[in-house]
């Protein structure tokens, strides 16, 4: 019902927020040859780009906020959809889409030998009203990050008590998170639950770190 509902909410167009249009011109604007962190949508608006002309004024003159990961997401969307913003979006929300499943499938995977475990993850992601209509009906770029960090996490995963985390696992942990903080920099909150699983051995910190 969840990937039903994922595959329904990345056809239809963005609702919700009008985020995923300031995403499109961050790409559009790397596609014409800018830096997003420096040249704002309004600049990008004079020039006469037809994606940058649907700049909300809320943030007509800001520039990126997003890390360098979320802006090479963003590039990508734009080089693949040209210059219709229906496509570009699409792609954005794709993306986003193919990576909330894959949450809800690691989750399933995770969790299969504890039924009432299983369904609560369900219930709290795969299948949550308002994680699906702001992460997936409304192409927020965090779920691109969210499905970083958790697997951040979830590589540190013991299998029995008394287990330790070894140094390569905290190593990746630590690159997966960092991915999540460079689409977003709150997700470097993420980081405290690797520091957490790893205090235990300085090895371990050393290389999430």
């Amino acid at each position: 019902g969840a990937l039903v509902a994922v595959a329904a909410f990345t056809v239809l167009p963005p609702a919700g927020s009008n985020d995923v249009v300031s995403y499109a011109i961050d790409g559009r604007i790397v596609v014409t040859g800018h830096n997003p962190y420096v040249m704002t949508p309004g600049q990008l608006r004079r020039t006469g780009d037809p994606i940058a002309r649907l700049a909300p004024r809320t943030w007509v003159n800001t520039p990126s906020i997003y890390g360098p990961l979320a802006t090479a997401e963003e590039w990508a969307a734009a080089e693949l959809g040209g210059t219709s913003a229906a496509r570009i979006t699409f792609w954005l929300k794709l993306w986003n889409a193919l990576a909330f499943g894959a949450v809800a499938l690691a989750l399933d995977r995770l969790l299969r030998s504890d039924p009432a475990r299983r369904a609560r993850a369900h219930l709290l992601w795969s299948v949550n009203p308002l994680l699906l209509w702001a992460m997936v009906a409304g192409g927020h770029i965090d779920g691109m990050a969210t499905a970083l960090g958790f697997c951040g996490l979830l590589v540190l995963r013991v299998r029995g008590p008394g287990e330790e985390v070894s140094g390569v696992r905290a190593f990746a942990a630590g690159l997966l998170v960092g991915a999540a903080t460079a689409c977003k920099v709150t997700f470097g909150l993420f980081g405290l639950g690797v520091f957490w699983a790893s205090r235990r051995s300085p090895l371990a910190l050393a290389g999430s770190l």
